[in-house]
């Protein structure tokens, strides 16, 4: 992280517990130590405990620097400034965003996030029809999907759906699901080629 741009945009990508707070700290407080104003960062995280967690630790750091430079009138500022910071969850800056601009877009002024609960009705529903459709298997391709679910699962979904919903969530955190896809047909593809198995023989 040491050779990252001072002033560019920064990404942090890792595990749990491998310290992407204390990296995101350290870089807010190098900015703001280098000049930059803490208003003008955009910092963004997955949840808001996290987020809630990273604006306090910039406050306790932005204090500390303070009390070991009192005349610090940059730093006065930063203080002052940190509740009107963009430091949120990512989904937070997006709603807000397209708040902003709803009419330009097309959208209706009254937006709002889906909560979890409520997504996973819709979830849950969209896997009912999903399944449906399948276990109503009209043609060769459904009728190969459901006697899939018959042999691997023996007649029980929960896995499956298990696994398709897992599938759906990781997908989500790619810059190009549909490429992410097509990534692993392709390495489907090359593993028929090695081995003569064919690992695609059933399209979803």
């Amino acid at each position: 992280m040491s050779d990252a741009p001072q002033n560019g945009n920064l990404i942090v990508v890792a595990g749990a517990g491998t310290g992407k707070t204390y990296t995101l700290v350290h870089e807010c407080l190098a900015r703001v130590l280098g000049g930059v104003s803490i208003d003008e960062m955009l910092v963004v995280t997955f949840t808001k405990a996290a987020a809630a967690e990273l604006r306090q630790r910039i406050a306790e750091k932005l204090q500390s620097k303070f009390v070991n430079n009192p005349n610090s009138a940059h730093l006065a500022r930063q203080i002052a400034l940190l509740d009107r910071a963009k430091i949120s969850t990512l989904h937070s800056f997006c709603l807000e965003l397209v708040s902003r601009h709803f009419s330009e877009l097309g959208l209706s002024p009254r937006l709002a996030t889906l909560e979890a609960a409520q997504a996973a009705v819709l979830r849950n529903e969209a896997l009912d029809e999903l399944f449906e459709k399948y276990y109503d298997a009209k043609d060769d391709r459904t009728k190969c999907v459901r006697k899939m679910l018959i042999e691997w699962f023996r007649g029980d979904d929960r896995a499956a759906r298990e696994i398709i919903s897992k599938l759906h969530e990781f997908t989500q955190t790619r810059p190009n699901p549909k490429r992410w896809f097509d990534s692993q047909r392709e390495i489907c593809r090359a593993k028929n080629r090695r081995t003569g198995v064919n690992f695609t023989r059933m399209q979803f």
